[in-house]
């Protein structure tokens, strides 16, 4: 068996932050150049940020301006920098704090922040993953996703199983896997290059998930695997708490992903279709949260309603004044989904309350969604039950829909029980 992939900066969990520089900084204010200390750390609250608190020995008649909303700064001592948005930024670890006898000093998330030689290019970048779905492998959770170009090699945390229910219970952000990345061809990697890659690898995770996954902190390593460079402001996609989600995915399909990962990518590396995805996955990540339902049912009709356009308008032969016809769009979405080999005319056994009210399921969950973007008083209320059961149908609608679109031929689960939805039985599908 292989040696588990390291990362520089792993640490087993987020519940305290994971500090990554602590010295000197530099900065300019108003023309002029200031030096003094600061402190930086991945941190989780109020979501999963590089942080940044610093402070300056200055004359009293430098400042910061209250009203400026970032400020450059750069680490003499290891090479680089980068840019801080201020405020909302939780206190620095403790005992890491900047000298109080700083005049001026500030904090804040980093929205770009590179750090060492990043003009140097490397053949190997590591990576670790916050939130990521849990694996199942043969004798290890590894998995291995290959495009013409990019290799990704994903290794989960030895205690995932257990480590995911103190996510749900305990912290809601954590380290999960770490990976590595690099070229099939064995050739060298640029920062800016291994960015673009992780962040096809960030909506593909999310999709498995269902819910968003960040990589974070990416560091070129050379041929001795010593660190060259780092990048701080990568966590540059919202990342949602660890919840229970009731999804298409199930981790003993963890072998199958690799070829789900075929036809992603093929989509992503359509300009066209990756401002589609940007989109599609948005809508399905969110919604997938069903608090409140109304919402959930609206982003995933949403979700629908954007695959309706691009395969049967954009990709098909459907005119789009007929597309346009709202009337007619429970109808689209019945053609959409029958594209992908899907029944509308049988809502699924599981979906009890939904059946009892003898609708075909593209209707039902277009009605239903009209209600709340349409309103009249005397249709708004609807029993709880219905609308769970609207939203499990349009959610998987929406799955199996991108399932199709991206060529998969595997297995998948169905999310439908009639128990709360706090928890995620699946069905065999």
């Amino acid at each position: 068996m292989s040696e588990p992939l390291t990362h520089p900066y792993w640490k087993d969990d987020l519940k305290e932050p994971l500090v990554l520089y602590r010295g000197e900084v530099e900065s300019e204010v108003e023309g002029t150049p200031l030096t003094g200390e600061g402190v930086a750390w991945l941190g989780c609250f109020p979501s999963p940020k590089v942080f940044m608190s610093f402070g300056f020995d200055s004359p009293h008649r430098f400042s910061i301006p209250i009203a400026q909303d970032s400020v450059e700064v750069a680490l003499p001592g290891r090479g680089g920098g980068g840019v801080v948005r201020l405020g909302g930024s939780p206190d620095p670890p403790e005992g890491e704090q900047a000298s109080h006898r700083h005049m001026v000093s500030r904090a804040g998330n980093v929205e770009r922040f590179e750090v060492g030689a990043t003009d140097q290019e490397v053949r190997d970048v590591r990576f670790m993953t916050i939130n990521g779905p849990e694996l199942h492998g043969p004798s290890a959770a590894c998995v291995t996703l290959v495009t013409d170009t990019w290799r990704f090699v994903i290794d989960q945390r030895h205690d995932m199983h257990v480590f995911a229910k103190d996510l749900k219970w305990e912290h809601p952000f954590g380290l999960t896997h770490v990976g590595q990345l690099t070229r099939v061809d064995g050739g060298n990697i640029a920062l800016a290059e291994a960015n673009d890659a992780l962040e096809l690898l960030s909506y593909f995770l999310s999709f498995v998930r269902g819910a968003a996954v960040a990589p974070a902190l990416p560091c070129g390593l050379d041929g001795a695997g010593t660190k060259v460079w780092e990048d701080w402001g990568s966590v540059n996609r919202r990342v949602h708490p660890y919840r229970t989600t009731v999804i298409w995915s199930d981790p003993s399909l963890t072998s199958q992903l690799a070829q789900l990962f075929t036809g992603f990518a093929r989509r992503w590396d359509d300009e066209a279709d990756q401002d589609v995805l940007r989109y599609v996955l948005a809508f399905y990540e969110s919604g997938n949260d069903p608090r409140p339902l109304q919402t959930a049912i609206n982003l995933a009709v949403a979700g629908l309603e954007l695959m309706s356009w691009v395969q049967l308008v954009r990709d098909g032969s459907m005119p789009e004044s007929e597309f346009e016809d709202h009337g007619a769009r429970a109808r689209t979405i019945e053609e959409l989904v029958k594209c992908a080999g899907i029944d509308t005319a049988r809502v699924p056994e599981e979906l009890q309350a939904l059946r009892h009210q003898g609708y075909l399921g593209h209707d039902a969950i277009w009605k239903l969604r009209s209600r709340f973007t349409h309103p009249r008083m005397h249709s708004i209320s609807t029993d709880y039950d219905v609308l769970e059961d609207a939203w499990r149908l349009a959610t998987w609608y929406l799955e199996l829909v991108l399932l199709h679109w991206f060529e998969y031929e595997g297995s998948t689960y169905h999310g439908f029980s009639r128990v709360g939805l706090g928890t995620s039985p699946r069905f065999r599908g």
